[in-house]
């Protein structure tokens, strides 16, 4: 897990966890989390800007509870 894991938040931690540890209980959910993994595949440039954008916002790990309801909260 620590060789895999490079999530900047809880909730990604989690989620990875949770991929590795728990299998799908039916095919259609294993063809889901394919689609996503390669789609995020090519996005190197993507992700490494997330991780930078990450990184200079703290060096601890960020809570995903509070980056998600920031992003669920109407803009002002």
């Amino acid at each position: 897990f620590h060789l895999i894991n490079t999530c900047r938040s809880s909730n990604g931690r989690e989620r990875l966890g949770d991929w590795i540890l728990r299998q799908p209980p039916d095919p259609a959910a294993w063809f889901l989390r394919r689609a996503l993994i390669q789609e995020l595949a090519n996005l190197s440039l993507f992700r490494d800007r997330l991780a930078l954008e990450a990184a200079l916002v703290s060096e601890t790990e960020l809570d995903g509870l509070r980056i998600h309801a920031a992003l669920a909260s109407p803009a002002a």
